[in-house]
């Protein structure tokens, strides 16, 4: 245990939880979040200052573990998706035997929501607050139940937030309002253009579960010409490396049968922020003043990417903004070429021309809507083809329901 290059691994019962000091391997504890199992330990750790928290298991990491036959008592992926879904990352939690135990842990989910303070709500829905969290049976400003460790690339910040998409679920339905109005706080912190990562974080949420929607037409002038889009999704956010991928598996948005939103681990995705389907994408914008710019090649290869799927249908990009600002928005206009140091000025005019053939061909092909995010919860609840809190499943049936053709 002196050589710095060897891993020593301490997971010690509760009465046994001090580690040796003086250790120079690298201490790995795997430990089910208790502070009584390692709160003399973490003091040793203050004093040498470097720590690494690393996060829950995402969903790709268990399906490895699903082939490995490290979860038994998981039937199928399907399943394995499901429980994911309510309990996140946590193998022990997803591995129980039977529906007794499933339907027991998610009413202790379900309790420990009801009882989480109003001042946490946030914390825990967007991941502020750096905290130490404790044992299940705890608090419910520290319960594993419902709060796990967010530590970023760096592994380096204990910043927690929601243990799953079941927690992030319930506690937007329950406090939807100040999250809306925390979110929008936000915004206005981080400028007028692309939006912040809480509002598009809150805003992906919403899209998710809420259901139904106001819309109306960037290209009309007519600012009370207002329709109504219903998505039918069934099941959480799914997330993907990057859309790029995603294209050609896609169908139009009236022929989807498993549908749902899909986003990037890529916090910097050009053009667009959420996909439904071929035809339907979604970006969440802080703009109201067309400040926001579309990248025009970024564009042009999705245009490309979901040709063979849309034939002759429009592509309808869907700025999402909140209420408040649903009336005033306008559409994104296009980012110019910028000259070069060393580009001649035939050079510069003969970009500026093709930049401007791009953008008539992607205006031929798509057209801005704006979509507003409710600011205060729906007074009819959430509509039955948002709400998913029982299991996703990748076999039910449903599709977008648009009055907006």
């Amino acid at each position: 245990m002196k050589n710095p290059e060897n891993f020593f691994i301490f997971d010690p019962p509760e009465e046994q939880g001090e580690a040796p000091w003086g250790v120079s391997a690298a201490t790995v504890s795997p430990c089910s979040p208790n502070l009584a199992h390692y709160t003399k330990w973490k003091q040793q750790l203050e004093e040498i200052k470097r720590k690494f928290y690393v996060p829950a298991y995402d969903f790709t990491a268990l399906e490895v573990c699903f082939h490995l036959g490290l979860l038994p008592n998981v039937a199928d992926i399907d399943e394995l998706r499901s429980r994911f879904y309510y309990f996140g990352g946590s193998l022990r939690k997803i591995n129980v035997p039977d529906v007794v135990a499933l339907d027991s842990g998610k009413a202790l989910i379900r309790a420990k929501v009801k009882a989480l303070p109003s001042d946490e709500v946030a914390n825990l829905f967007f991941a502020r607050e750096i905290k130490e969290i404790d044992a299940e049976e705890k608090s419910a400003e520290t319960s594993s139940r419902i709060w796990s460790y967010h530590p970023g690339s760096n592994l380096r910040s204990a910043r927690a937030g929601a243990a799953s998409e079941f927690v992030e679920h319930l506690v937007l339905q329950k406090h939807y309002n100040d999250l809306a109005y925390a979110a929008g706080l936000r915004k206005a912190t981080y400028g007028t253009s692309a939006a912040s990562p809480e509002l598009e974080k809150f805003c992906g949420v919403a899209l998710s579960i809420l259901g139904d929607f106001e819309t109306r037409d960037l290209n009309k002038d007519d600012t009370t010409d207002i329709k109504r889009l219903s998505l039918q999704i069934k099941g959480p956010i799914k997330h993907v490396s990057e859309f790029s991928h995603l294209w050609k598996d896609l169908k139009l948005a009236k022929d989807t049968v498993q549908p749902c939103l899909y986003t990037t681990r890529n916090t910097s995705e050009p053009v667009v922020d959420f996909v439904y389907s071929a035809d339907i994408a979604f970006q969440v914008t802080g703009a109201t003043d067309a400040k926001h710019k579309i990248a025009v090649k970024p564009m042009l290869k999705i245009l490309e990417a979901t040709r063979a799927v849309r034939g002759e249908a429009k592509f309808r990009l869907y700025l999402v903004v909140p209420e408040s600002v649903f009336k005033v928005a306008k559409a994104q206009t296009f980012e110019p070429p910028k000259k070069r140091e060393k580009q001649t000025a035939a050079e510069y005019k003969k970009e500026c021309d093709a930049f401007a053939s791009a953008v008539a061909e992607i205006e031929k092909q798509v057209e801005q809507w704006v979509l507003a995010i409710p600011d205060k919860f729906p007074k009819g609840g959430i509509t039955a083809c948002g709400a998913h809190e029982e299991a996703p499943s990748d076999t039910s049936a449903g599709s977008v329901s648009q009055a907006v053709k």
